[in-house]
């Protein structure tokens, strides 16, 4: 559909490795790599040359879609929310920064972990206990 010199913006390098990850995978990824072409030309043609997307260009580009209707609109925004997070997954890069103030909450949940002799002795009262007939466990 579209050629891979045909992105022209910062992006154009994650934009073509994205797509051609989606396709390598099996999907159709046509109507998607035209939002994408898009959000590229739009990108491009903003004048200043950009390093990223930005809450600010994203929230302007939005704005270029308020012509169609909301599930359209919703549709689009969701394949870039979907590019961004591949971004943020393969290339660490993140479109909605977490405060480092956030990363070190004291309130989080932390995993507990049980050392060996623990899950031994968990095991070992699981294997001796009485099954009961009827149960959820039972095999007879």
């Amino acid at each position: 559909m579209t050629q891979q010199n045909a992105f022209r913006s910062a992006l154009a390098k994650d934009v073509i490795q994205y797509v051609a990850l989606k396709r390598t995978l099996g999907r159709n990824f046509e109507n998607a790599t035209r939002v994408l072409l898009h959000l590229d030309g739009f990108l491009a043609g903003l004048g200043k040359p950009l390093r990223d997307l930005t809450p600010e260009t994203f929230r302007k580009w939005s704005q270029t879609l308020e012509s169609l209707s909301p599930n359209t609109k919703l549709a689009r925004m969701q394949v870039v929310r979907n590019f961004c997070i591949y971004r943020r997954h393969w290339r660490r890069v993140a479109l909605f920064r977490i405060p480092a103030s956030s990363r070190n909450d004291p309130r989080r949940c932390n995993p507990i972990s049980f050392p060996n002799t623990k899950w031994r002795g968990c095991l070992r009262t699981a294997t001796r206990s009485q099954m009961i007939p009827r149960g959820p466990l039972y095999v007879g």
